[in-house]
């Protein structure tokens, strides 16, 4: 379905008259500031520990995957962690002995705060990895069994999801990056970022979509822990690599944005564009069809802010258009 010229230029004028209400963008992510981490005990000793590797988990996911390690006060931040922790607790499996895991939550407002101290750039914390990964009989592995794959992806600053067997789109179409595919997840899990993974004895095909685009790996491991681990690594440098891109300066540019079918689509893209807070100014330049033309300042190149946007699940790349620096596609 195309939107004719008329409609969509009284659609935009409605929204310059605030005759139509742009929507908040929404999201139903884990919280950034809470990390789950393994602990031999209970002891104070332990607990600090942890403390310091959950901050560090934490940092890294508010600055956009940033490594951080290497900015002044980083170590006394560390040491400091457990004076910005909001609540902790202890979960034990009841084994003999016990293994323990430690959740923690810091304070939103002292993790920013130490952020910026420490120098450096607001980039959004980026959506979670939607896992998808079957073993050797064929069944999708759950949280318990991916301990692992988790553990690595979240020591590079990436949360993860799991995926509800009864809740899949058709995994070849997901796998290919099919548009209907990427929009039923991002329905359903709201994020545009997925990992399918399929194992073979301690062989394993990987598949990380991410900007609307298809990597595909395979790879081998002594055990499954050491071949999920593996995953968790080349998955999150795979991401790093295309989302932690920081300009040294503001960028100016032209996107166009189709599949525009609604009011209500045009209000959210809007509304999506500006919770990014790599944006700083948008304005629209002109509508055709289904699609706009907008006029965008960004903190990165249009290319890498595409990638960033289509990280969410609600747009991917919209290939190449006349007079555009860059494009998107509005998913459904």
């Amino acid at each position: 379905m195309r939107l004719p010229r008329l409609p969509i230029a009284l659609l935009l004028l409605g929204l310059v008259l605030g005759l139509v209400p742009v929507a908040q963008a929404q999201t139903t992510s884990p919280s950034p500031y809470t990390v789950v981490v393994p602990v031999p005990d209970t002891s104070a000793t332990q607990r600090n520990q942890a403390f310091q590797a959950a901050l560090g988990q934490v940092l890294v996911r508010v600055s956009g995957g940033q490594d951080l390690t290497g900015k002044d006060g980083y170590p006394e931040a560390m040491q400091n962690a457990a004076g910005i922790v909001k609540q902790f607790q202890y979960q034990g499996d009841g084994g003999n002995p016990p293994t323990f895991t430690l959740t923690v939550t810091f304070d939103q407002g002292a993790v920013q705060r130490l952020v910026t101290q420490l120098g450096a750039t607001a980039a959004g914390v980026k959506p979670p990895l939607l896992l998808i990964v079957k073993g050797s009989d064929g069944h999708l592995l759950g949280k318990d069994e991916l301990g692992a794959l988790t553990g690595a992806v979240g020591k590079r600053g990436y949360q993860v999801s799991y995926a509800d067997p009864a809740q899949l789109p058709d995994l070849g179409k997901l796998a290919a990056a099919d548009p209907a595919a990427l929009s039923a997840i991002s329905r359903l899990y709201h994020t545009g970022l997925v990992l399918i993974g399929e194992l073979h004895g301690n062989n394993g095909d990987w598949t990380l979509i991410s900007g609307g685009q298809s990597q595909h790996w395979n790879a081998q491991g002594d055990n499954p822990d050491a071949l999920f681990a593996d995953a968790g690594k080349g998955a999150a440098d795979r991401l790093g690599q295309a989302l932690n891109v920081i300009a040294t300066s503001d960028v100016n540019g032209k996107l166009w944005v189709s599949g525009l079918h609604s009011a209500m689509d045009y209000a959210n893209l809007l509304a999506t564009l500006r919770a990014d807070p790599s944006v700083r100014s948008i304005y629209t330049i002109g509508a055709q069809d289904d699609g706009v033309l907008l006029a965008v300042k960004a903190g990165m190149p249009l290319d890498n802010l595409v990638t960033n946007l289509s990280a969410g699940g609600r747009v991917m790349d919209g290939g190449s258009h006349d007079g555009a620096d860059a494009s998107l596609r509005w998913l459904h």
